[in-house]
């Protein structure tokens, strides 16, 4: 079970940079008395840095095991030689490479809001709404984010009219599946389940926090249409779960297969008193956490893509550990309660919060003070004496969207804009007004072009603000910094490593025939396994298990669990370690504190892999040594000096 995300090689590169990456404000300002970690020639890190870049990792480490301090610098300091390797091949002034790094300058750009004016009020909101969850449907009629005003009305009065039926007493249910044009409204009658901040859209999250439990909104518009929403509930947030589960598959290549039945007997030995982790390791189909007990990683409300499994889970606390078999689309589970974490203290994570504000869509509630803060931070002035006399260059064409403006080669020598040193002259500003025209909607001329410079001016000054962000956010210039490293790090690796590597056939070849011995297939069987919970028991069956097909077997063990196994292998977190691959008879075993008995039909054994089946791997393997060889290269070439001393005193 996890989220389903869809990422191309580079993306999920970057976007793993940037989540290690990435620091803050706070931090990311260089401090010229910090103690110097290392440098590389003039490149220089330190301690502030090389400690953020470690704290990132280790709350984001994918892996169970995090760094050491020693062991990360070594990592960081790797990184930083490949992009000081990076540059010196002229990388980072390639057309691809400015290409790539401008449209994403862009993007984040777009995301930061003037100079990050984030109200207390609207912090105080958001924690609010993260430490507070709701319950809620909705009816969703639908319309165009550039609708005509036509179509709005239409929807609008849609929404009204089913907001009426609704206060006459019809069932809110009922008209979600006649009405709404959400297409899991036919499967869950408009349920959304619970959810908290950032999960919806702003103006949807808002119009849910502000009305009771059980009463219905009027019609909130979002860039999907006209929502009725109906809160059915609201509960303090318990953070994040910590649970463990164990799973049946729905469907097995075994006809007498009963998932069902399979996991109410796993539940049974449950409240016979049987350790659930055990249970999950020698039961459980979902193979990524049988062999930790069941464990899953943490999750909040809205975090996984299993409604089901969330609501069960949430149910559960330290009094009531152990939930009833439930179904969901991957398999019946039973989950057990472990731990749960709660949300963090404001003071601890405001500075999170702020910066996410900026870069959600909570931004557009602060766009109406952001002209007002560039307009104090830059120098503006607008040629009203020009402006004034544009009612005589601009006709009444322009009320019907059909004006053309008609160069003349003094329009360029006029300026209608400043903004600090920079000049827009009229050229600029008519060229704007017959493009944008259609979004003039005032009813005179004179309102016209007073909306025109209005709009001219403060899509200037943001064009402005964004070339100089890095200036004047050090926040931004951290992330932008991260990715635009992280983007040489990966032009770099592709063109020193990665494809190098991909196209040489024969050093492939070659290193596959000095590795053979590595590229072997597990040993594996086809086998009947039983497990009992009981010595005796597993005795009979292993008399048994034989002489009786699978499906006599359930009938006179209804108390045993019993799986087909079919090429699995021998390392399988269900089969003892101990397994004997020679005898031609069942044997008895004590496994994950149950008794098994594992009836042997065959053994596929280990057998040396053909090239072609292990290529993948191969080319994975050289890649790495001929970047270790690369790496040893890069250190021998650049000075690098090294703190051991400081990285010591840091470790203790």
């Amino acid at each position: 079970m996890k989220l389903k995300v869809a990422f191309n090689l580079k993306s999920m590169f970057l976007f793993t940079i940037l989540i290690l990456g990435s620091f803050t404000y706070s931090i990311a300002q260089t401090n010229l008395s910090d103690s110097l970690v290392f440098s590389i020639n003039d490149t220089k890190v330190y301690k502030t840095e090389f400690l953020n870049q470690y704290q990132k990792n280790s709350q984001n480490n994918f892996e169970n095991d995090k760094l050491g301090i020693e062991e990360y610098a070594e990592m960081y300091l790797r990184f930083k030689l490949k992009v000081v390797a990076a540059k010196d091949k002229g990388l980072d002034t390639l057309p691809k490479f400015l290409n790539e790094y401008g449209r994403y300058r862009k993007q984040l750009a777009d995301k930061y809001i003037s100079n990050g004016k984030v109200t207390e009020q609207l912090v105080q909101e958001t924690y609010h709404r993260m430490t507070n969850e709701v319950n809620a449907s909705h009816i969703l009629i639908s319309l165009k984010p550039n609708a005509t005003p036509e179509d709005t009305l239409k929807a609008y009065n849609t929404a009204i009219d089913v907001l009426k039926k609704i206060e006459n007493g019809e069932s809110f249910e009922d008209l979600a599946l006649k009405y709404s044009k959400d297409p899991s409204a036919k499967i869950n009658k408009g349920s959304l389940g619970w959810f908290k901040a950032y999960k919806m859209v702003y103006p949807f999250e808002t119009a849910v926090y502000n009305i009771e439990v059980n009463e219905v909104s009027q019609p909130v518009r979002t860039q999907f249409g006209y929502h009725l929403i109906k809160k059915n509930d609201e509960r303090p947030s318990r953070g994040s779960l910590e649970v463990a589960h164990i799973m049946k598959n729905l469907q097995s290549q075994d006809s007498t297969y009963n998932a069902k039945a399979e996991i109410q007997k796993i539940y049974q030995k449950l409240q016979n008193g049987e350790k659930f982790a055990d249970l999950a390791k020698q039961f459980s189909d979902h193979k990524p956490t049988a062999s930790n007990g069941g464990k899953l990683s943490a999750f909040g409300v809205g975090q996984l893509n299993s409604a089901k499994f969330e609501e069960v889970a949430f149910s559960l606390d330290k009094n009531n550990p152990i939930s009833k078999p439930f179904k969901t689309k991957f398999g019946w589970h039973i989950i057990k309660y472990i731990d749960e974490i709660p949300v963090k203290p404001l003071e601890e994570i405001k500075t999170d919060i702020v910066k996410k504000i900026k870069t959600s869509d909570r931004s557009k509630k602060l766009i109406e003070n952001i002209k007002r803060d560039l307009m104090n931070q830059y120098e503006v002035n607008i040629n009203y004496e020009l402006l004034s006399a544009l009612e005589d260059r601009i006709d009444e064409s322009i009320l019907k969207f059909k004006w053309r403006y008609k160069e003349k080669e003094a329009d360029k020598n006029e300026w209608i804009l400043k903004i600090d040193s920079r000049e827009y002259n009229l050229n600029q500003f008519l060229e704007y007004i017959e493009k944008q025209q259609r979004s003039l909607t005032e009813n005179t001329l004179n309102q016209k072009i007073n909306t025109a410079i209005d709009k001219f001016s403060y899509a200037k000054l943001i064009e402005v603000h964004n070339q100089n962000l890095e200036q004047v956010s050090p926040e931004f210039a951290a992330e932008i910094k991260t990715y635009y490293e992280g983007l040489l790090l990966f032009e770099v690796m592709e063109q020193n490593i990665w494809n190098p590597t991909k196209e040489d056939s024969l050093a492939q070849k070659k290193y596959f025939e000095t590795h053979k011995s590595n590229f072997v297939s597990p040993t594996k069987i086809n086998a009947l396994l039983a497990s009992s919970s009981t010595k005796k028991e597993a005795k009979k069956i292993k008399r048994k298990i034989d002489d009786d097909p699978i499906n006599v077997l359930r009938k006179q063990f209804p108390n045993a669990i019993f799986k087909t196994l079919n090429e699995t292998e021998i390392n399988d977190t269900s089969l003892p370690s101990n397994i004997d691959l020679q005898t031609n008879k069942p044997e008895l075993y004590q496994h994950n504190n149950q008794y098994v008995v594992l009836d042997i039909s065959k053994v596929h054994p280990s057998k040396p892999l053909k090239f072609e089946e292990v290529r993948g791997q191969v080319i994975s393997n050289l890649q790495k040594v001929r970047e270790e060889e690369w790496i040893a290269k890069l250190k021998e070439k650049y000075d690098i000096v090294i703190n051991q001393k400081l990285i010591q005193s840091i470790e203790h």
